[in-house]
């Protein structure tokens, strides 16, 4: 069975046991509908002047400006046309500070203002205002949206209602006591509220409610649809095209609409359920180049997951920190679509804003790497492995530069791993695609580590062993 492949097509698979044949672990590799292998984008520092050093807690694109808050409870503006430059918007009075404790913020989109919730009553900045301002008649919540001309808000006062506003956004500074309805398909508090596709979506910890517009002025939302899946963290949730993905209350990772749902994290499922600490879980689509993400963040447990949905597999996303993968340290995701960016919140006590670019991940290899699942191609007897061909993008260093290097190593049976074995990337004129590394081991089962460090642009397209099965416990001569 010469040249027989190994899978490296596959996602993450690190529900069941590492001993299966599913790819156990697949770390900062984009995945493409080919099979293909490329390093994800690092981050970079994007330098802003005039933004505070506090963590970011949240950020949002807004009518030409970029909205950041922090978690000194400022919030500041950078627009589209200087995105280099960031303007307070709060100052040493509390007023213009967003009230609250929350961990993070939810934002809602009007015509005039961007609308900021943060545990406390709701904040609201606009061009017209030189500092953000409280909306004091607003209750005390953790999110907010806008639909149907109306402002809608949890109460954490009162956590089994939902509050809105007068109607139009120029009413939206008043709250009439009336403009409550209790969310009853069961006494589970209200932990998010969202809306989408025209509804309005209230998740509680066990149950979710679809809400839609009726014609009774007076109690302007209905109850179309429910659930028995609740919401498992705060923030545990993002909008999807006509749906939702949220972290629910069995610690599944699902895609809803309201009426049903469909469960995406069996392959991850068992690491799911083993976290400790899934309360500050916090979730964000990412649209990029050919690839389409629900990522999942689990800052606690230094986890970050994301779910490739075009071709559903699973891989996880890691900074590498010297000597170990380490976070990946990020607090926020905004799209910034005047300038195709990709726009992150950092998570260090100093603050700042990061971005998909190139070269090192902030000042840091940016390390890639599969595990695959363990191999017998299709034979419990003993087998000899001659050598190990790779098929992968080279020729891509500069010429003249030291090229970076693709490492593999294997592990055999119950023996222990190997010492790497590294395959240059090559100059230019190192253009063969087909790369032998002669690593001969005789074994019945075996698994593959391949890793990938460097700034050279290339690609992992394919891995195969030439194989040779062993009769009698005869060995293939050298």
């Amino acid at each position: 069975m010469p040249l027989t492949p190994v899978p490296i097509a596959d996602g993450q698979v690190s529900g069941v046991d590492d001993l299966g044949a599913a790819a156990s672990s697949v770390v900062n590799l984009d995945i493409d509908e080919a099979g293909i292998n490329r390093p994800r984008p690092p981050l970079n520092t994007h330098s802003v002047t005039g933004l505070g050093a506090s963590p970011v807690i949240g950020s949002v694109h807004w009518n030409g400006y970029l909205i950041v808050v922090t978690a000194d409870r400022y919030i500041y503006s950078i627009p589209d046309a200087l995105p280099t430059v960031a303007t307070a918007r709060s100052t040493s009075t509390a007023t213009t500070q967003l009230e609250g404790s929350a961990s993070r913020v939810t934002f809602a989109l009007g015509e005039d203002y961007v609308y900021i919730a943060g545990g406390g009553q709701i904040q609201r900045w606009g061009p017209s205002l030189a500092t953000s301002e409280v909306l004091s008649n607003s209750p005390p919540c953790t999110h907010i949206c806008a639909l149907g001309n109306y402002l809608i808000a949890n109460d954490l006062d009162n956590p089994d209602r939902i509050r809105w506003s007068d109607i139009g956004e120029g009413a939206w500074t008043s709250w009439p006591a009336a403009n409550f309805t209790t969310v009853d398909a069961r006494p589970d508090p209200v932990l998010g509220v969202y809306e989408n596709a025209n509804e309005l979506y209230v998740l509680g910890d066990e149950t979710c409610q679809v809400y839609g517009l009726g014609a009774d002025p007076t109690l302007p939302f209905e109850v179309v649809a429910t659930t028995n899946t609740g919401l498992g963290a705060t923030y545990a949730a993002t909008r999807l095209d006509d749906r939702f993905a949220f972290f629910d209350d069995k610690r599944r990772i699902v895609v809803g609409d309201g009426r049903s749902v469909e469960v995406i994290s069996d392959a991850i499922q068992k690491t799911l359920r083993d976290l400790t600490t899934v309360s500050d879980c916090w979730m964000y689509r990412e649209e990029r180049g050919q690839h389409s993400y629900i990522v999942v963040r689990f800052p606690t447990e230094v986890r970050t997951f994301a779910y490739h949905m075009k071709t559903q597999r699973w891989s996880e996303l890691k900074k590498y920190t010297a000597p170990f993968q380490g976070d990946f340290p990020v607090s926020s995701y905004t799209y910034w679509p005047r300038h195709n960016y990709h726009m992150f919140g950092s998570t260090a006590a100093a603050g700042g804003l990061y971005r998909y670019g190139t070269g090192q991940e902030l000042s840091s290899p940016l390390v890639c790497e599969r595990i695959t699942g363990w191999q017998d191609f299709g034979s419990a007897e003993r087998k000899q492995s001659n050598e190990i061909r790779v098929v992968m993008r080279r020729g891509t260093a500069a010429q003249g530069a030291t090229p970076g290097a693709l490492e593999i190593r294997r592990q055999c049976d119950d023996g222990p791993w190997s010492e790497w074995q590294q395959i240059s990337i090559g100059v230019p004129s190192d253009y063969a695609q087909v790369k032998r590394v002669f690593m001969r081991r005789i074994f019945r089962r075996c698994r593959y580590h391949l890793r990938y460090s460097n700034t050279d642009n290339t690609s992992i397209v394919a891995l195969y062993d030439d194989v040779t099965p062993l009769s009698d416990g005869a060995e293939v001569a050298a």
